[in-house]
């Protein structure tokens, strides 16, 4: 599975250059690893846009291609996704949303780790937090 996943990267960090879906699949990668690997979906839509953000292209997050790219990215084996409650604070007994999570965070984070977008990325968040 490890030479799965990085194969999987590898391709997608090719591609990338040529945008759609390889390029979102990347970002939403990119995420979870700066999220220790585990997110809402609900909240990956707001890092996503983050991201955007941080590379000067603020428009936003296109949901038809973040839920294409996630199930891409299931299909694959590099995530895994379920409906789960979510615990809010405004809503009595929460609210229904997809728990999104890597397969093996320490392999995509070592696929990802000379990717020039998400090392500068996490570097400006972690001086943004200084």
């Amino acid at each position: 599975m490890k030479t799965a996943i990085g194969k999987h990267v590898s391709e997608m960090l090719s591609s990338e250059k040529q945008g759609g879906l390889s390029r979102a699949m990347l970002d939403v990668l990119r995420v979870l690893v700066v999220d220790k690997g585990v997110s809402w979906r609900s909240e990956l839509i707001q890092d996503l846009a983050l991201l955007n953000a941080f590379r000067g292209e603020p428009e936003a997050v296109d949901e038809g291609k973040l839920d294409e790219a996630l199930g891409e990215l299931e299909k694959n084996g590099l995530v895994r996704a379920g409906e789960r409650v979510k615990g809010t604070m405004g809503a009595r007994g929460g609210i229904k949303d997809k728990l999104i999570s890597l397969s093996d965070y320490a392999v995509t984070q070592a696929a990802l780790s000379r990717d020039r977008t998400l090392t500068s990325y996490m570097h400006q968040r972690a001086m943004a937090a200084r």
